[in-house]
């Protein structure tokens, strides 16, 4: 550490800058190869040295060690002020910060729960992007706007969001971008039957060389997780697996980053009972010490549905009682679903009900179409008659065009909507047809009004 910021100390400011560009392009490398993570431990003092003393030239750094420490599951408070050092009120942003570095900022914030704040900087790329008519950074912001929207238990506005990003991706062929976003769409893919081409294109991704870095296990997550829904069972289980060897190389052990484990674990089920709660157990382990209800919970589900059982109820219940003042209100809908069903299933059919009728709600606000059938399911199973979801009005439009209704119902041109989703006129003009027609309405005067009283999706 002392050789470094001697070598730097005898450097000009231009020169500095270029040389601590350098140590984070380094850092960046040795973070994201399991081969070179010691490297990376081994020289992340002298970085953090070279963050501390401020100034513009470290800010990529410091984005780069907070979007590390959150993967990692270090101090959600440190990472927030890295990302504050970084940002710099804007100013990394103004400047023209680039993709890469802005998105170290945005996954620092949001693998450490810290929602809200992802969000409020969100919100000003995308004001950015709009005012500089930039595609690339706009497919970026609604990336990371559509992976907010998920976590929040909001799958309708996340798809139409990360479709946005999406396409844009694969127009550019930006496949690191694509394996990225896709990735973001987990629970969109697994959640949504409208979404089967993003399905599709989850199943048949190929991280090629890319397999062994941490973007590469991001797509064989994905493509595991999308696998084992269809029914490819085995491939499934292997994809995910290898992706966790990743993270665990790399010493991503945040459960609320990703929750690997607790997947595999339920992929793996009573046959493999005994790999299956070691993985559940240790991500559990993981997540108490971080205090984030969303990777308690989902480990506690996790463990609840394997063990079964009253050791099994009684995790389910602790999992219900953690998500449930939480931001991650799908997970709350998935245990209590959990907890119903473990309810129903020991003969407690009467008292199954409130549980299961409380998931079937957040399922459907959720737009999470699977969790809602599997909860009126069984709700029937228990004697009840659960209502079923509308297909009319604001519900039957799809992500893209609730997207361009709301920005219509603000007043804007259909040229003034276009440009804001980067988008052609025409196809703006598609949208509002289909609008009109589903709304039951003639005109865009009329959108307010029917959009009112839609529910938040």
């Amino acid at each position: 550490m002392a050789l470094v910021q001697s070598a730097l100390d005898d450097l000009g400011d231009r020169d500095r800058e270029l040389a601590v560009r350098l140590e984070c392009f380094r850092a960046a490398f040795t973070a994201s190869a399991p081969r070179l993570a010691g490297e990376f431990d081994r020289r992340l003092p002298a970085l953090r040295d070279l963050v501390r003393q401020g100034g513009a030239a470290p800010r990529t750094l410091a984005l780069l060690l907070a979007a590390a420490a959150s993967w990692r599951g270090e101090d959600a408070h440190r990472v927030g002020a890295l990302v504050d050092q970084g940002w710099d009120d804007g100013r990394l942003m103004a400047e023209g910060g680039d993709l890469w570095v802005l998105g170290q900022a945005l996954a620092a914030l949001v693998m450490c729960e810290q929602l809200g704040q992802a969000g409020g900087l969100t919100d000003a790329l995308l004001e950015d992007a709009r005012a500089r008519g930039s595609a690339p950074r706009f497919a970026l912001a609604s990336a990371y706007r559509g992976l907010i929207e998920a976590r929040c238990g909001r799958l309708s506005a996340a798809e139409g969001a990360l479709r946005a990003a999406i396409e844009r991706a694969r127009g550019e062929h930006a496949h690191f971008a694509l394996s990225l976003y896709l990735w973001f769409a987990t629970d969109v893919i697994l959640e949504r039957p409208e979404a089967a081409d993003l399905a599709t294109l989850a199943e048949t991704a190929d991280p090629g060389p890319m397999a062994g870095t941490h973007s590469g296990a991001l797509e064989l997550d994905v493509r595991g997780r999308a696998r084992y829904a269809a029914g490819r069972t085995a491939e499934g289980i292997e994809d995910v697996r290898r992706a966790g060897e990743v993270f665990d190389a790399l010493g991503y052990h945040n459960p609320t980053a990703c929750n690997w484990r607790s997947a595999l674990a339920l992929m793996l089920g009573i046959e493999r009972s005994d790999e299956a709660r070691r993985l559940a157990t240790a991500e559990l382990d993981d997540a108490r010490p971080l205090g984030q209800a969303r990777g308690i919970g989902v480990a506690l589900r996790a463990l609840g549905v394997l063990e079964g059982g009253a050791s099994g109820r009684e995790r389910l219940e602790e999992s219900v009682h953690v998500l449930q003042a939480s931001s991650a209100v799908l997970e709350y809908g998935r245990a209590l679903v959990e907890l119903g069903a473990s309810m129903r299933r020991a003969g407690e059919r009467a008292a199954a009900r409130e549980p299961l009728r409380q998931g079937l709600d957040l399922a459907v606000k959720a737009g999470a179409t699977r969790l809602s059938e599997r909860a009126r399911a069984e709700l029937e199973a228990t004697g009840a008659h659960p209502r079923r979801d509308r297909i009319t009005g604001s519900d039957a439009l799809t992500p893209s065009e609730l997207r361009v209704a709301r920005l219509a119902a603000e007043g804007r041109t259909n040229n003034e909507v276009a440009q804001a989703l980067f988008v052609t006129p025409k196809t703006v003009d598609t949208h509002l047809s289909h609008t009109y027609a589903k709304l039951g309405i003639s005109s865009r005067r009329a959108l307010a009004a029917a959009l009112e009283s839609e529910p938040t999706r």
